[in-house]
């Protein structure tokens, strides 16, 4: 059986087109990563975690669902040490805050109530879907990042 060079082509092209379309819309779940091992997001405006930081996770939505979360355990002088250098965040004040997370217990996307913590935003003024939430939680030295862009 002769195949014309043009329709092997087209079935490669298809099949590589394929791989990477189940690739692109499945999420990307990682937990308990040290920080050197830390898989960042691309499509995120967060690209670094502080080098005191330990036990990460992270979730990346994919494809339709580009929300990206990270978590990770850092003192409370570590965080605030680094909200600084990163001067877009406003500082929310409230009675109890909630920021977005993944939970790797139940594998799903949760609200964390913070009432004993700091809790940060920025949302991007000529789009009111895509914006950075981050917060940190004392009772448990927890920093969780939730990034959107729709």
């Amino acid at each position: 059986m002769h195949f014309r060079l043009s329709t092997l082509l087209l079935v490669v092209a298809f099949a590589a087109f394929a791989c990477w379309f189940v690739v692109q819309f499945q999420p990307t779940v990682a937990t308990g990563i040290e920080i050197e091992n830390f898989p960042y997001n691309v499509n995120c405006p967060l690209t670094g975690i502080p080098t005191d930081a330990s036990n990460a996770n992270c979730y990346y939505g994919g494809g339709r669902n580009p929300n990206t979360y990270y978590e990770f355990t850092l003192s409370e002088h570590g965080f605030l040490n680094w909200i600084v250098s990163m001067p877009r965040f406003g500082k929310l004040n409230g009675k109890m805050l909630l920021v977005g997370r993944y939970s790797p217990i139940n594998k799903t996307i949760a609200q964390q109530h913070i009432t004993d913590g700091h809790v940060y935003e920025w949302m991007d003024p000529s789009d009111g879907d895509h914006g950075e939430h981050l917060g940190f939680d004392r009772a448990n030295n927890r920093v969780y990042y939730h990034h959107h862009s729709f």
